[in-house]
């Protein structure tokens, strides 16, 4: 039986790991089937079609759960006087997601965000304008935390050496990026478990210019 990581897994099936994560979240009996060597998970050959971007299923759910985040999206819009509300009418540039390779407990991957900010702001300057978003979130299939966030360069010339900056901080992480949408639900997806207690911060950001 081959076996494959997730890059390669990713690479085969035109899916992106955290959709990965997200189908075995769905179908926790084959996660018992995946492997760990050299401390990699490993995906078996077999579960690849399941996964693939053209299996009818996966898209299918894939559409339910994008229409449900909408939906979800919707009607926190529906208050202005949430800081959802707040945050959607402000402009962002990517939405992003760092699973750390360490069990960071919720403290530690609190601050690692914050060190994240004051290294991209040391490094280019409070002209760059940086503002960020996150949450931190548990993982569902292991200990440990991961984070969403959005972030937004004011000074557009920067935009994409804050980005590569924050890859060399997170270089030993696995980091996502993607392009913001304001018609897809980040914003939701963000903030789904609410933002109560230490679980999430707003660095950068001005209020008063929305």
């Amino acid at each position: 039986m081959n076996l494959y990581n997730l890059k390669e897994a990713s690479e085969k099936t035109g899916m992106s790991r955290a959709s990965i994560y997200r189908f075995y979240e769905r179908n926790t009996h084959l996660w018992h089937e995946t492997k760990i060597k050299v401390k990699k998970r490993l995906i078996p050959e077999s579960h690849l079609v399941l996964i693939s971007k053209t299996n009818i299923y996966t898209k299918a759910l894939q559409l339910e759960e994008q229409n449900g985040q909408l939906k979800r999206l919707v009607n926190l819009l529906s208050d202005p006087n949430t800081l959802q509300y707040r945050l959607y009418q402000m402009k962002w540039d990517y939405f992003g997601t760092v699973a750390f390779r360490a069990d960071l407990n919720q403290k530690a991957s609190f601050h690692q965000m914050h060190q994240a900010f004051d290294y991209i702001t040391e490094l280019y300057g409070p002209e760059i304008k940086l503002g960020l978003f996150f949450t931190v979130e548990p993982f569902v299939n292991r200990s440990g935390n991961h984070i969403h966030f959005l972030v937004r360069v004011g000074n557009g010339m920067f935009t994409k050496a804050v980005i590569e900056g924050l890859k060399v901080f997170f270089k030993k992480d696995r980091l996502d990026f993607k392009k913001y949408d304001k018609y897809k639900p980040g914003i939701y997806y963000a903030s789904k478990h609410g933002l109560q207690g230490e679980n999430w911060d707003i660095k950068g950001n001005d209020f008063e210019a929305v």
